[in-house]
């Protein structure tokens, strides 16, 4: 290259326009003065462009761009050296910002701390350092570059797009001991996916597999996790009965219960007895008639006195005339009323019993804190042992389960003979005793069912005693002695009359 550098004719041009611009008229007029605050959308502050920031006007810009992205309830406190800031998607997803203005603001970065009721210590700690970073980095090295302009509602808008996009958020610690669970486990994998809020398990024992999605939603732990089985070896009439313990279990910690009593409540479909057991057959209970009890009275007998004028006119038939007294279309019309009143009342009736029932289980509950001495800690969390339960209490249990009596295994290792046995209603069928959860062979449980003593407690210590019971048998402890000794008494009989002939 020469000496003298060449210049474009762009740059020639630019150059002569400004040497003929007329030079400033004073000092204060020559001194750049800060760009005033522009409409901005929400992920949007003023360009580096525009010419440096002095400290109160960057303020005076953030102040006006909060505007855009914040609702007024969540900015409790902006001033000219810090702000404080909400970040609120539910009552547990929620973050507190403390944001302090240095006096080189915006050319250093905003100093940021952290505060949440439902967070962890360490999980806070994390996330203040990761934003401290993030505004610390340009955009081109996974950081916000957000020095030398405003930038108080681009991070707020980065925090709570954060909030609102990663739904394991706030289920950080649960979600890490649950992926400890799989590297416990072999043939367990969990896929986590943040945005869904979903935990993906797969998991094999033998020949027998399950898959299932546990969803955290958005107002856990208050609300219940949801859980599916998308695809299980066991036949439907296995794995159904986990599958809505594993939901029980989820709905009883929602409602405050304590994870270990809701994992032992949910084995058994027996209600429990401890706190309010049921009144023998016969008792007299004290009804008092309320003016909501004769309401519900009023509206049964409407419409029962309803849906009878339907069924009416739906079969209102002369034998005489041989022909209905209706048009097929009138009938057509009051069948079509009938079934959507029905299914109407049908809705009305389970969202009454299950309001009651929720009433019911709630003064149960505080009860049993009474009685126990046990505070309200309210909703508790209880991914891990929903995941636990589906894998070490379902998929990598019944497998290896052992009969208590004769120590086979109750279930076969092919998946389609299990599905044979139970189909057929073969003896040798694995069976569940619902009162604490065990399961059988049939015919070992048949014995163990109609010989004495009468009750008998479950063998396995871990069931703590607790009484054999099961739909297909004879549960009341006298009919079942009287029935064995009418058996004894036929076999007496039977025995007599062999001896008698020779036999």
């Amino acid at each position: 290259m020469g000496d003298e550098a060449s210049t474009s004719p762009a740059a020639a041009a630019a150059l002569s326009a400004a040497a003929e611009a007329p030079a400033p008229a004073t000092a204060e007029a020559a001194t750049p003065q800060p760009p005033q605050p522009a409409a901005t959308t929400p992920h949007e502050t003023s360009s580096p462009a525009e010419g440096p920031w002095t400290r109160e006007a960057a303020i005076a810009r953030d102040r006006e761009d909060l505007k855009d992205v914040i609702h007024a309830h969540h900015l409790k406190t902006f001033t000219e050296d810090f702000a404080k800031l909400v970040c609120h998607k539910t009552a547990y997803r929620r973050l507190m910002l403390h944001v302090q203005f240095s006096d080189n603001y915006p050319s250093d970065p905003l100093h940021v701390e952290v505060q949440s009721d439902t967070l962890p210590a360490k999980l806070v700690e994390k996330l203040q350092a990761m934003f401290r970073e993030k505004l610390e980095k340009p955009a081109d090295q996974d950081g916000l570059g957000v020095r030398g302009r405003p930038h108080v509602a681009a991070f707020y808008a980065y925090v709570d797009e954060m909030i609102h996009e990663n739904k394991l958020l706030w289920a950080t610690p649960e979600v890490r001991q649950t992926l400890a669970l799989a590297k416990e486990i072999p043939d367990l994998t969990i896929a986590v996916n943040d945005e869904a809020g979903t935990l993906k398990l797969k998991a094999t024992c033998g020949k027998y597999m399950m898959r299932a999605v546990v969803t955290v939603p958005d107002e856990y732990p208050a609300s219940p996790l949801e859980v599916e089985m998308k695809k299980c070896s066991f036949p439907p009439t296995v794995h159904t009965v986990f599958l809505l313990q594993a939901r029980e279990i989820a709905r009883k910690c929602s409602i405050g219960v304590s994870v270990e009593r809701a994992v032992q409540q949910s084995t058994t479909v027996v209600a429990d007895r401890l706190i309010a057991p049921p009144q023998k057959p016969g008792t007299k209970r004290d009804v008092k008639m309320t003016s909501a009890h004769l309401k519900d009275i009023k509206h049964d007998v409407n419409f029962l006195k309803k849906a009878n004028d339907l069924q009416e006119v739906n079969a209102s038939y002369n034998k005489q005339l041989h022909m209905y007294l209706h048009s097929t279309q009138v009938r057509r019309a009051a069948r079509r009323e009938l079934r959507k009143l029905t299914k109407q009342e049908f809705e009305k009736e389970r969202a009454r019993e299950e309001a009651e029932a929720a009433v019911a289980e709630e003064e149960q509950l505080r009860e049993w804190r009474r009685v126990t001495g046990q505070e309200d800690l309210g909703p508790q969390r209880c991914i891990r042992a929903v995941v636990e339960f589906l894998t070490r209490g379902f998929i990598f249990r019944l497998p290896k389960e052992k009969s208590l009596v004769s120590d086979k295994a109750v279930f076969p290792a092919d998946p389609a003979k299990a599905q044979e046995l139970i189909n057929r209603r073969r003896k040798d069928r694995p069976t569940r005793v619902p009162s604490c959860g065990c399961w059988w062979i049939y015919s070992e449980l048949k014995i163990f069912m109609e010989t004495p003593p009468f009750p008998k407690p479950c063998p396995r210590p871990a069931c703590n005693g607790a009484i054999v019971e099961h739909p297909e048998f004879e549960n009341d402890p006298k009919k079942r002695e009287l029935a064995y000794s009418k058996s004894q008494a036929v076999k007496r009989e039977m025995q007599e009359v062999e001896d008698f002939l020779g036999m």
